[in-house]
């Protein structure tokens, strides 16, 4: 037993007399003046690697002694350690294992931007995965052109997830265990914006138990940066091999789904995607989902089914879509559907691109606005805070008309029909800053007519998805006909009866009455009094509808 201790005595006595570390030299500056280099470690080659390094090329882990040391990068013809291009001390400590990562630009003109040139070190480097069915991977943003971006595993694009949150150049990650596999990696600026695809084929490249750098690298706008070498992931494994990942067409979509059908037999409802997969359950009248990834380029059978379905044989409708990648959308249930409505507007899911999660310039809001109310006309929007004059203009069912980039701040929106003032709306965006947003026309302006279904309202949604969040009335316009109706409501406040008085005989008129979240509360034939006694104290909408003639009128019931 004494001789065994001894021999491990002797052992440790060793191991602290060598005092080693390990450490990985890569070459990753695409700037064409360091096209090659060599490194030099206190003025000689530390191992004959690093004479001739060219760009995107490794060395394998070497064995230095422990110590601090001077490395100097100079051009391949260098005869000696003068005149580097590139100087750093670096201290390397007994047992440790290093990357240090070559980055950045060493000419002084030709490239934008001109991020200076450094040498990248990552402590704790590893040369094998901790488990041995693993890979354990090491990302380094080394792009000097490239955005802060994010990096997501797509290869299930249902159920995708952030390998890498937020990366700016010359950022090392920790490193990330995954399961050894092929992969398909997105490069994604915060914005959710795909950027360019890789696969990542660890396992076709028998690489279980690996640890791997993979390294942003070159330019992604090689024109105004000398014509360098063009963006792309590239593996680094422990023994330098370099693989390029290879890019690959942007295999998913972003995708908001709005549920803005009002018919009260759609107001909960099952989404399935391809008889398989119940993508949305239980999803309601007026809620959105947050933006997720789907699969682009192929047909995606969208069907709407009850809600608690568990399949879709009892479909109440069913759309195929078919999304580009790298597109984002907002779809939008819309129409009606299972009753009988005036007008009778089929059901479908109208889907638009170009959808944003932020807004396009930093410190604006972005807002689109979307006709969903099938009962009502052809609408102008017009700001009349400012004013602005008319935002949207002639906006029909159906339809968005794009973005409107705005400063943050509070508006009143007023909906116009014929030129005449309709209804307006707060909007209060003073908060919103760098958000972006769809506001929704939603709901019946004759619920009488539409199986007394929820009363119309402006409601918006936000990218994070949930409960869309109603415009409240704006108190400083009273509403007014639309068409030709001119309705008067006395006494205004009521307590237990509301008079009423039109321009003109109506013949088979209806009225609601809703409050300000759009809810009916009352409906029935229009008569001259109507008993509102039961109502809680507040504010109300009046909607007298006869034929195709509307009009509301704003009260309060004290």
């Amino acid at each position: 037993m004494k001789r065994i201790y001894l021999t491990f005595l002797a052992i440790g006595v060793a191991s602290l007399a060598m005092s080693q570390a390990q450490i990985q030299i890569i070459h990753n500056s695409a700037d064409l003046a360091a096209a090659t280099v060599d490194v030099r470690i206190n003025g000689s080659f530390a191992d004959p690697s690093l004479d001739d390094l060219a760009f995107r090329e490794a060395t394998p882990f070497l064995t230095v002694p422990a110590g601090t040391y001077t490395v100097t990068i100079h051009p391949p013809t260098s005869v000696d350690a003068s005149n580097p291009l590139f100087s750093k001390t670096l201290t390397v400590v007994d047992n440790e294992k290093y990357i240090v990562i070559a980055a950045g630009i060493v000419s002084p003109t030709g490239y934008a931007p001109a991020t200076p040139f450094d040498l990248f070190v990552k402590t704790g480097a590893r040369t094998t995965a901790s488990v041995t069915t693993n890979n354990d991977i090491l990302v380094f943003h080394g792009a000097t052109d490239a955005p802060t971006v994010k990096v997501k595993n797509v290869t299930n694009p249902l159920a995708t997830s952030d390998l890498v949150a937020s990366a700016s150049f010359n950022n090392f990650t920790n490193y990330i265990e995954v399961p050894n596999a092929d992969y398909e990696l997105q490069i994604r600026t915060l914005d959710e914006t795909s950027v360019a695809q890789y696969g990542a084929p660890l396992q076709t490249l028998n690489a279980a138990g690996a640890s791997v750098t993979v390294m942003a690298s070159g330019f992604l706008s090689p024109t105004t940066n000398s014509n360098g070498p063009a963006f792309g992931l590239y593996a680094v494994l422990a023994n330098g091999t370099v693989i390029p990942l290879p890019s690959q067409a942007i295999s998913t979509a972003r995708l908001q789904v709005v549920h803005n059908c009002a018919s009260p037999a759609a107001a909960t409802v099952d989404v399935w995607a391809n008889g398989a997969i119940k993508l949305i359950p239980d999803f309601a009248f007026r809620t959105a989902t947050p933006f997720i990834d789907v699969p682009a380029g192929v047909d995606i059978v969208v069907d709407i089914t009850a809600p608690n379905s568990t399949d879709v044989s009892g479909s109440l409708y069913d759309q195929t879509i078919n999304l580009a990648g790298g597109e984002k959308y907002v779809a939008v249930a819309s129409g009606t559907i299972g009753g009988t409505f005036l007008p009778a507007t089929p059901f479908s899911i109208i889907a638009f691109d170009g959808a944003r999660e932020s807004a396009a310039t930093a410190g604006d809001v972005d807002v689109r606005v979307f006709h969903g109310a099938t009962d009502a006309p052809a609408v102008d929007v017009r700001e009349t805070s400012v004013p602005a004059g008319v935002v949207v203009s002639g906006i029909e069912f159906g339809e968005n008309q794009g973005y409107l980039s705005l400063d943050p701040a509070a508006y009143v929106l007023q909906i116009e029909a014929a030129g005449t003032p309709v209804i307006s709306y707060n909007a209060n965006l003073s908060g919103a800053a760098n958000a972006a947003i769809t506001v929704f026309a939603s709901g019946f302006l004759n619920t009488a007519a539409n199986e007394n279904g929820p009363g119309f309202g402006l409601w918006f949604s936000t990218p994070a998805g949930g409960a869309l969040t109603a415009l409240p009335v704006n108190s400083g316009l009273g509403l007014t006909d639309l068409n030709t109706i001119q309705t008067t409501v006395y006494p205004n406040p009521a307590q237990t009866s509301l008079s009423i008085s039109t321009s003109e005989k109506l013949e088979n008129a209806t009225f609601t009455i809703s409050d300000l979240q759009g809810r009916s509360v009352i409906s029935g034939a229009l008569d001259t009094t109507i008993d509102v006694a039961n109502l809680q104290a507040g504010v109300y909408v009046l909607n007298v509808i006869s034929g195709a003639k509307i009009s509301a009128v704003r009260f309060v019931k004290d």
